[in-house]
């Protein structure tokens, strides 16, 4: 059932018309690679010890599970990991005796699809072998402390894709973190890509979250959020000199609760080498530091090479621009992006390791074959203000889909179970592409409205459908009540999320203090600077407003 809520109708004055707003795991699991190896070997993991049921005194003695497969775990006959089944038994092998497993060699065969939550790797120092094939679907219980496909990597991870990674978490305590492939990453990762959304961590990195390594040609599509250190390849790197990331590129929305965060990397101590590094796109948003490239450096020197980073990625909702190879990384236009001669000025291999896409517009993998993900349709900064006439009402809002919105809308008491009934009125909203990056704005009008009725309605873009929201309208002719504000301003203390709290404790404390109010009349300065989306998403997503 959709939820219902009540809410004011606001009016700006000029700005609402100037902006752009409107595993049991089975005893065999033999892989079925097309050439299988002429060894099976058998891996034994001792289970933990049974419970006793009532009555039969001491508890069962632990017992040997014996799980199967294909090579030996060498070089020359890794082995092999077909299918989600296998995965499993190689987790539990090398989580329970890791002395044995983790070192060995192992070699994906064949594009794997996870159905359940999966376990990570605790320790791992051997080499895995992605063979050119995608993972997908990675996910983790959202109460493990230390969320990844491998929580500590000290060997090699290779061609390997990680595709529509879903990870969340508390964010409550350090010791919580999130990346994709490696936590703490003291080994090399190289030739990954991974795509999907994560957050939850302390601590959040789009491939590791914590390096001492190096992670080399790798590349993260989607988003990532932490309390603290986030960024789209790495959340944090250690302060030695065999901490590096190289020709790596990151699009993402990075955004720290608290603190420090960049598109590339989070937080870098001094001895971190940053290397033909590109921030390809996306937002960075924290109240603390922020960078386009990198967000903080603790101290230096940190070695900086041949980075670039899209002159249309907003920090904190404004443009930034630099000349200088640091922090803020080389301007380069979108456009230049997607020439592959940007990409191997700056020494990237595009003979053996890289391909453009001229679909996709940016560089993928040669041996890894990227899968694609379709990414979930949002919606935000919705606007509802008075029309040309007491019948009508202007919406407006931003969503992640450039194919027009609808609005749909029905009297209250026409739902049904508290949806849209069939017969509900709708039209197509009007959409241009917004300032903010990767959205466009939605502007609709519902007309013939009744006075003195309560009515519903619902904004959908492709598959996503908003809640059911209502307001009524005034019978004119009795008069009206309205609220009067000004200078909000919020952005103005330079803490945005402080700003944020203050202004819906406002809205709300009003809305009690006169529940029967038509609509808010805004005297201005709604913001503090008024090319900043993210005052304006904090000012517009109030649901008192809509």
């Amino acid at each position: 059932m959709k939820r219902k809520m009540k809410h004011f109708v606001s009016l700006f004055l000029v700005l609402i018309f100037t902006l752009q707003l409107f595993a049991a795991v089975p005893a065999s699991a033999i892989g079925t690679a097309e050439e299988p190896s002429d060894t099976l070997e058998e891996i034994s993991v001792q289970e933990e010890a049974e419970e006793p049921e009532a009555g039969l005194g001491e508890p069962q003695l632990p017992k040997q599970t014996t799980f199967a497969l294909n090579g030996q775990g060498t070089a020359e006959a890794p082995y092999q990991v077909t299918n989600e089944t296998d995965w499993n038994t190689a987790v539990a092998a090398i989580n329970s005796d890791s002395a044995t497993y983790s070192k060995q060699y192992y070699e994906i065969t064949a594009d794997i699809q996870f159905t359940k939550a999966v376990t990570p790797v605790a320790v791992f120092s051997g080499t895995l072998d992605g063979g050119g094939h995608t993972m997908t679907g990675l996910t983790v219980d959202s109460d493990t402390n230390e969320a990844a496909l491998i929580a500590t990597n000290n060997g090699t991870i290779r061609d390997l894709g990680l595709a529509q990674v879903r990870l969340s978490g508390p964010a409550d305590q350090s010791k919580i973190k999130r990346a994709s492939f490696a936590v703490y990453n003291r080994g090399t990762i190289s030739d990954c890509y991974a795509t999907g959304d994560l957050s939850g961590g302390w601590r959040t990195g789009g491939i590791v979250t914590e390096n001492y390594g190096k992670v080399e040609n790798c590349y993260f599509v989607g988003s990532v959020t932490g309390r603290w250190e986030t960024g789209g390849i790495a959340a944090w790197c250690a302060d030695n000199k065999s901490n590096a990331i190289q020709n790596c590129y990151a699009r993402t929305d990075a955004e720290a609760l608290v603190s420090t965060v960049g598109v590339v990397a989070g937080y870098a101590y001094a001895g971190t080498t940053l290397m033909g590094n590109v921030a390809l796109g996306g937002d960075v948003l924290s109240p603390g530091s922020v960078g386009r490239l990198l967000g903080k450096e603790k101290s230096t020197p940190i070695t900086y090479q041949n980075n670039l980073a899209c002159t249309n990625i907003l920090v904190n909702n404004s443009a930034v621009s630099s000349n200088a190879d640091n922090m803020q990384g080389l301007d380069k236009t979108s456009e230049e992006l997607k020439q592959q001669n940007t990409y191997t000025a700056i020494g990237w291999d595009f003979s053996s390791v890289w391909a453009m896409d001229t679909t996709l517009g940016r560089p993928v993998l040669k041996q890894v074959k990227e899968i694609a993900c379709e990414q979930p349709v949002l919606q935000n900064s919705v606007s509802l203000a008075p029309g040309s006439d007491e019948t009508s009402r202007n919406l407006t809002w931003y969503a992640n889909d450039e194919a027009a919105g609808i609005v749909y809308w029905a009297k209250e008491s026409d739902l049904v179970n508290g949806a849209m009934p069939e017969g509900a009125k709708h039209v197509q909203a009007s959409v241009t592409e917004a300032n903010k990056s990767g959205y466009y704005s939605n502007q609709a009008t519902m007309s013939q409205l009744e006075q003195g009725t309560t009515y519903a309605y619902q904004l959908v873009n492709g598959a996503k459908q908003s809640p059911v929201y209502t307001f009524t309208t005034e019978d004119a002719s009795n008069g009206f009540t309205f609220l009067f504000m000004g200078d909000p301003q919020l952005g103005a203390s330079g803490n945005l999320i402080s700003d944020n709290s203050g202004w819906n404790t406002t809205l709300r404390a009003a809305a009690a203090k006169v529940p029967d109010a038509a609509f808010l009349l805004s005297a201005g300065d709604q913001v503090n600077t008024a090319n900043n989306e993210g005052q304006y998403t904090a000012y517009l997503d109030q649901q008192v407003l809509y």
